[in-house]
């Protein structure tokens, strides 16, 4: 037996983005502990090879313009007082050999679970974009 209910257009969308945003919940709880324990273990390692501090944040543009802090595991040597980099050339060269390999296999993004759970991410979606980004 098949039940039609009937649902203005606007109600629909609302109840689709409601589901969304459930699965994508449901999704990242089961997908937070793996990633935290891989998150660990390589800030460890950042630690132990490059010698500074594993995490760092961005601020990104979240929702309704709203800026958020982006967490990720740091791959690339902290600039130094006075460093100013022009291009994207002088970026790449400040990455550390285990920061390509945890850019490679995407571990350098799994602390962003955590801003998937507090709703300032989209698990499926478009990556928010940067505020220096924006501002250029």
């Amino acid at each position: 037996m098949v039940i039609y209910t009937y649902c203005s257009p606007e109600k629909g969308l609302d109840m689709s983005r409601t589901l969304q945003r459930i699965i994508e919940w449901l999704l990242t709880a089961i997908l937070l502990i793996p990633a935290l324990v891989i998150s660990a273990i390589a800030a460890i390692v950042i630690m132990l090879v490059d010698g500074h501090s594993p995490f760092f944040h961005q601020e990104r543009i979240g929702k309704n313009g709203s800026p958020f802090p982006c967490f990720k595991l740091q791959t690339m040597r902290p600039k130094q007082d006075g460093e100013h980099y022009h291009n994207p050339d002088d970026d790449a060269r400040r990455v550390t050999p285990l920061g390509a390999c945890l850019r490679a296999h995407a571990i350098d993004e799994l602390p962003q679970f955590i801003n998937i759970l507090r709703g300032e991410m989209r698990l499926f979606g478009p990556r928010p974009l940067a505020v220096e980004t924006i501002h250029e």
